[in-house]
């Protein structure tokens, strides 16, 4: 049987992976099989204002200490590193990663520190990784940021040829499409692509400060998605119950039902609100039978309707999906801690005479 060198071939016996690791893998195999792709990643890092070709081969897993791994390493001709590559999609930036990582760049001559990310990512990421650069506790690096009108991020080292680059998954992949005559090299960045796409629909790319009713109408997948995650993390921390309840949906909300393990088997929800008055506030809101939660016990930003208190979820602005998901999670708890108290304070009393 002939061998497949599809880059879907080459990751199947590695999908345990995290999802990072998968597109490095991939990104490396289709970078090793063409000369032209190598060719188009270098045209990209030469308009940091670089010299001549730097990557003659990537290697991944490249690891020198337990805290320092990055994704994806290039070498030159002569085999040293010009080229630390750390791919994301919404994993977090680990401390000092960005300035741990510029470090292994060869002392001397070029090189270039290079992010890939979403798109949307960007505005988000770059600020974080300078930061890092140029605001270590240790040794701080002097960072001047150069124009740029193709939509990445660079900036150079005072005094030296070592650069940062920020580009995104999707321009990344169009410079190597772009450069690329031979059918099989093209199907496996189509299968890098369709790896990308998937991980920009499942993913809760951070919101706006200035977020609109309007952009959460458009993310409802996504916040209903957050709010399965919620319930779901707040049923295996074992104070949250689904137990008999499920998903509830009208034209005017989305809806997760559950209840609370130490309260009594009365039913709360955690739902998408699409009233106007309310979707202005925030699209997440607990909804509470009146009868259980009394006047006198109120919460900030909560609203009467006909039968229910609801009360507000309040969600974070740029922020990945974990650390927004976290902010849910702990609101929720603390809502859920409040409802105990609230049915243990309220409690009819028992006279022991």
């Amino acid at each position: 049987m002939t061998e497949s060198k599809s880059v879907l071939a080459h990751l199947t016996p590695w999908f345990y992976q995290p999802i990072e690791d998968r597109g490095t893998d991939a990104l490396a195999y289709i970078l090793n099989h063409s000369a032209a792709c190598r060719g188009a990643l270098g045209g990209l890092l030469r308009a940091s204002g670089l010299g001549p070709e730097l990557t003659a081969r990537v290697s991944t897993q490249v690891s020198e200490d337990s805290q320092s791994r990055p994704d994806m390493v290039g070498f030159d001709d002569e085999n040293k590193k010009r080229l630390m590559t750390e791919v994301k999609f919404w994993a977090v930036l680990q401390p000092r990663q960005a300035w741990r990582y510029f470090q292994k760049l060869e002392e001397s001559g070029p090189g270039v520190l290079l992010f890939i990310c979403p798109e949307s990512r960007i505005r988000y990421l770059w600020p974080e990784v300078c930061d890092q650069l140029t605001k270590d506790a240790e040794a701080p690096i002097c960072l001047k940021e150069v124009p740029t009108s193709d939509g990445t991020r660079r900036a150079r080292e005072i005094d030296t040829e070592k650069r940062v680059v920020m580009v995104s998954w999707e321009m990344l992949l169009d410079r190597l499409e772009a450069a690329v005559l031979d059918f099989g090299v093209k199907s496996d960045i189509h299968q890098l692509r369709g790896l990308v796409q998937q991980q920009n629909e499942l993913a809760f790319p951070p919101l706006h400060p200035d977020a609109s009713a309007h952009d959460f109408e458009v993310r409802n997948e996504h916040f209903r998605g957050m709010i399965r995650d919620a319930v779901g993390r707040g049923r295996r921390e074992g104070w949250l119950s689904t137990r008999g309840l499920t998903w509830g949906r009208t034209k005017s909300y989305h809806r997760r039902y559950f209840s609370i393990v130490d309260a009594s088997p009365i039913w709360l929800g955690i739902g998408v609100e699409y009233q106007e008055d309310l979707f202005e506030r925030t699209p997440i809101w607990v909804s509470v039978p009146q009868r259980f939660w009394p006047d006198g016990a109120k919460h900030e930003g909560m609203v009467q309707g006909r039968d229910y208190w609801k009360l507000p979820i309040q969600l974070k602005s740029d922020a990945v999906g974990d650390d927004v998901l976290s902010y849910i999670v702990a609101q929720l708890k603390g809502i859920a801690d409040r409802f105990v108290a609230i049915q243990q304070s309220h409690a009819p009393s028992v006279d022991s005479t």
